[in-house]
């Protein structure tokens, strides 16, 4: 079995048992593609979701399985902070 089969099947046997469960693959692209953590857009007076803004007991998956060396933008960086964060609550 590859790796990624193997992260969404148990992401998908997780789910099976867990209420609420969100699955993130881990990537530099996906990573420095736009803000996990929530943001005030103050343009238009809303709060912009982002992937890590979920429910109370939702369990989060990282999916470490495809993440490759590469350059982290200040936005990636930002995003590690933020699952840095996550896992010392």
């Amino acid at each position: 079995c590859e790796t990624g089969t193997i992260s969404e099947m148990l992401s998908t046997v997780i789910g099976q048992v867990c209420p609420s469960t969100a699955h993130l693959p881990v990537t530099v692209p996906a990573l420095n593609a736009r803000s996990w953590s929530p943001k005030k857009d103050y343009v238009y007076n809303r709060l912009r979701s982002g992937p890590l803004q979920l429910a109370a007991s939702t369990v989060l998956l990282l999916d470490e399985t495809k993440l490759e060396a590469g350059t982290l933008t200040e936005i990636g960086i930002r995003n590690v902070d933020a699952l840095k964060s996550l896992s010392t609550l």
